[in-house]
């Protein structure tokens, strides 16, 4: 049995854009409004982890196609 931690995956904004597709103003607008949530590393950097991506895409609408 191991006793090892799972530290989650964080990803750096720009691979968050290339994730979801969004731009990077759209990214931070996004963590600004409190719609995905980002972990502050270090005095300028932010985070995001996967799993957090996950959940922001699992909760967005899903736009019909005429």
């Amino acid at each position: 049995m191991s006793n090892t931690i799972q530290a989650p995956r964080l990803l750096r904004i720009g691979e968050v854009c290339l994730a979801l597709g969004m731009s990077r103003s759209s990214i931070y607008r996004e963590i600004y409004a409190g719609r995905l949530n980002a972990i502050q590393v270090g005095e300028r950097s932010l985070r995001v982890s996967t799993e957090e991506i996950e959940r922001f895409i699992s909760t967005r609408p899903i736009k019909e196609t005429a």
